[in-house]
């Protein structure tokens, strides 16, 4: 039986002083105080290390194990099945399946709308077709 997947995760990490593609935010709260570490190595094992997740590369990660693209490239394999993979901003995925009007504060502010700007949501699910 092949799995329906629900990710949520961050998709950039605003500010990274580490240097890199997709590098880690390696951060640490004290006294209500976050601070931000150049490396992992200065963190002194009391710190968060947050990587942000490529979506379009996880996608393609989910279609290959499911055979999907197995199929595509060799004709000899064994029939996959397809999956519908659907990628959308947090603001995007609170639209279509929340309650917006049911979120807004007396000022307008709609926290599931305006915050977590550098967050996605992943759903993928198989479909009972092979072509």
């Amino acid at each position: 039986m092949l799995a329906s997947n629900w990710l949520l995760d961050f998709s950039y990490l605003p500010d990274v002083r580490i240097l890199g593609d997709r590098a880690p935010l390696v951060s640490t709260k004290k006294d209500g105080h976050s601070s931000d570490y150049g490396s992992y190595l200065d963190a002194q094992g009391d710190a968060d290390i947050f990587f942000p997740t490529d979506f379009w590369l996880l996608e393609k990660i989910d279609h290959y194990c499911s055979g999907w693209l197995k199929l595509q490239k060799d004709k000899s394999c064994k029939l996959g099945k397809k999956r519908r993979t659907i990628i959308l901003d947090t603001s995007s995925f609170m639209e279509e399946f929340g309650l917006p009007s049911k979120t807004r504060t007396k000022d307008g502010y709609n926290p599931l709308l305006e915050d977590f700007k550098n967050t996605k949501f992943y759903l993928s699910v198989p479909t009972h077709n092979t072509k």
